[in-house]
């Protein structure tokens, strides 16, 4: 799916380490080509914040 999206691979450990918890957070907030949409209007900074925590833990297992 990720590679239909055009989005890395959040369960590989290599390709996280790669990216910044900002580059994260604007991918959320701004969304990502058509498959993605934003959703900074959608949800709260605290929010947002706890969907970067959580794709932090996707390359952990």
């Amino acid at each position: 799916m990720a590679r239909a999206m055009g989005v890395p691979n959040f369960g590989v450990p290599a390709t996280l380490a790669g990216l910044s918890d900002g580059v994260l957070r604007a991918t959320v907030e701004n969304g990502k080509g058509r498959m993605m949409p934003s959703y900074k209007s959608r949800l709260s900074p605290a929010e947002i914040a706890a969907v970067v925590a959580y794709i932090r833990t996707l390359s952990k297992h």
